[in-house]
């Protein structure tokens, strides 16, 4: 059995060690995890965050220990879930440690809450990059988070709106009838309207430069991308805000040894939509650690 590439001690310093992304810096861990095709070391890192995020931040040196302690805890919780669910057995809600300092939240349904926005927040993060790191990646790590997400954080609701209402009377789907007169006209053209936005605002004064080269390239590479990627995909903001979607794609893309011009459009997005020069920096600074540990 290979050792994990991140231990109890790395889960404290990619939570501590970035203050700038004391709130996300989960999603960016598992955006990268994903590129680098290491579905096996989410679980230990989503069972950390899970509970990390309840507390304020802190990173006094005399804290280092119990959160560490902490760390090392979900790794094991996530391997007692991930053999729970395997048996089909229902999983639990998490123990909170017995030291309650810095706890935001006093009651269960307010930590449920919190707990709910972190799952929710990985869930939209990993369907976002699947474009930039391959689908076939991303549904193996919804798998994996799958098997260690406690049943009473899960939702079955859709996030997005449809854009079709069944219709008894039109032709049958693998996801029900449909028809012209079922067609959401309504959220067909909100969607292109912000994917539009979500694209002009991503590339800046470029973006009809951009658009130019991608229709030249192959016509339908532009409507798949205006339609299906940037409108439906990365331009919906109810669960990740544009800056947070920007530094996750930044996430899996720095592993992936693109030419520097194409990276740095992706850095220059994150700044465009809202992210400060330290963030994008942390960013980067934590994608490469997890990198440098991925290859020993």
């Amino acid at each position: 059995m290979t050792s994990p590439v991140l231990t109890s001690e790395t889960l404290y310093d990619l939570a501590y060690g970035y203050p700038d992304l004391y709130d996300t810096w989960y999603l960016y861990v598992i955006a990268c995890l994903t590129e680098l095709n290491l579905p096996e070391e989410i679980p230990g890192v989503f069972h950390f965050a899970l509970i990390q995020q309840l507390y304020e931040y802190e990173h006094e040196p005399e804290r280092r220990e119990f959160w560490v302690g902490v760390a090392q805890g979900s790794v094991y919780s996530s391997e007692e879930y991930a053999e729970l669910f395997k048996n089909g057995e229902e999983l639990r809600g998490l123990e909170i440690p017995g030291d309650k300092t810095g706890l935001k939240y006093e009651s269960v349904e307010d930590v449920r809450q919190k707990q709910r926005l972190v799952v929710d927040s990985v869930r939209e993060m990993l369907l976002k990059i699947s474009m930039f790191v391959g689908m076939p990646k991303s549904i193996n790590s919804f798998m994996v988070l799958l098997s260690v997400t406690p049943k009473a954080l899960l939702s079955d609701e859709y996030k997005r709106r449809g854009i079709a209402k069944e219709d008894h009377a039109g032709v049958e789907t693998i996801a029900g009838v449909i028809s012209e007169q079922s067609i959401d006209v309504d959220s067909v053209v909100s969607n292109l309207v912000r994917g539009s936005e979500y694209f002009e605002t991503f590339y800046g004064e470029s973006a009809g430069d951009v658009r130019r080269d991608i229709l030249h390239a192959y016509p339908d590479l532009w409507y798949f991308v205006y339609h299906h990627v940037y409108s439906p995909l990365l331009g919906f903001n109810d669960v990740l805000d544009p800056k947070e979607t920007s530094l996750a794609l930044i996430s899996c893309i720095l592993p992936q040894g693109l030419h520097h011009l194409q990276v740095d459009e992706y850095l220059q997005a994150a700044l465009h939509f809202g992210a400060a020069h330290s963030e994008v920096s942390r960013v980067k600074q934590l994608v490469t650690h997890i990198t440098e540990l991925s290859k020993k």
